[in-house]
C-alpha cells in the first residue's frame, strides 16, 4: 500500500509543479523555489542558508547559482539589496486553483486501526 501512496504523491507533486508553471525548471530550481516558499510573504532568504539546507546537498554551488540566475531572469524570485547581497525573495507565491484541488484529492495518510 505504501508504494501506491508514494506513486500518488509523486503524481500530485508533478501536477502541482505543472500548475504552478514550474515543470519546465530543473529539480534544483524547483528546490530553490520550495526553499524560498518556506518563508513568510515578503520575507527574504539568504543564499548562505540556502547552500546549507539539506535539500541543496546534492547540488554543486555552480548549479545552485545558475538556478538562482534562471529564476531571477524568469521573475520567479528577485534579488534583494545590492548585487553582492546574496539575499533573494520569491515573487510568485500564489498556487493556481487547480493545484489546490490536486492537493485536496490526495488521500489522507491517517488510518483508523
Amino acid at each position: 500500500m505504501t508504494h501506491g501512496l508514494l506513486a500518488q504523491l509523486r503524481r500530485a507533486v508533478r501536477q502541482l509543479e505543472h500548475d504552478m508553471g514550474l515543470a519546465r525548471y530543473s529539480e534544483c530550481e524547483r528546490d530553490i523555489v520550495c526553499f524560498g516558499q518556506d518563508f513568510p510573504s515578503e520575507a527574504s532568504f539568504d543564499v548562505r542558508n540556502l547552500l546549507a539546507d539539506e535539500s541543496m546537498r546534492n547540488y554543486s554551488r555552480p548549479t545552485i547559482f545558475r538556478g538562482l540566475k534562471t529564476l531571477v531572469d524568469d521573475q520567479i524570485i528577485e534579488k534583494v539589496g545590492g548585487p553582492r547581497s546574496g539575499v533573494y525573495r520569491v515573487v510568485r507565491r500564489s498556487v493556481p486553483r487547480g493545484a489546490a484541488v490536486a492537493a485536496e484529492r490526495m488521500p489522507s495518510t491517517s488510518r483508523a486501526g
